[in-house]
């Protein structure tokens, strides 16, 4: 198996992120009008990683979960179980950043949350 489907099929196989979303987890683009809350994931970065010129060690892909909910209670719990989805995953997972307020277009509570995932 590869990084992207051990990785993915862990995170979408983890209950507790599957009883608060359902399959409501999507990449780079939704389908139209999702009831909420849902995920949306966008790669922003993904390029390897070297420690000497010419010898990669490492790749490092820079992953933004998007938590779409109707308040922020719901965007905690989500993001609380979407954490626990990917470190369950058991690849080292780095969180960098997470952001949240009102979404302008849709009026929903949008949280971001910024990862870095290891693999080799």
């Amino acid at each position: 198996m590869s990084f992207e489907t051990d990785f993915w099929d862990a995170v979408t196989g983890d209950a507790t992120l599957a009883a608060l979303i359902g399959d409501r987890l999507y990449r780079d683009k939704i389908e139209e009008d999702p009831t909420p809350p849902y995920v949306v994931v966008f790669q922003v970065h993904g390029r390897p990683e070297q420690a000497f010129p010419g010898n990669v060690v490492i790749d490092v892909p820079v992953l933004q979960f998007r938590i779409m909910s109707t308040d922020e209670d719901e965007s905690v719990a989500v993001r609380q179980a979407l954490r626990g989805a990917l470190i369950a995953s058991g690849y080292p997972v780095f969180f960098e950043d997470d952001q949240s307020g009102t979404d302008m277009l849709s009026s929903l509570y949008r949280r971001d949350m910024t990862v870095r995932v290891s693999h080799g």
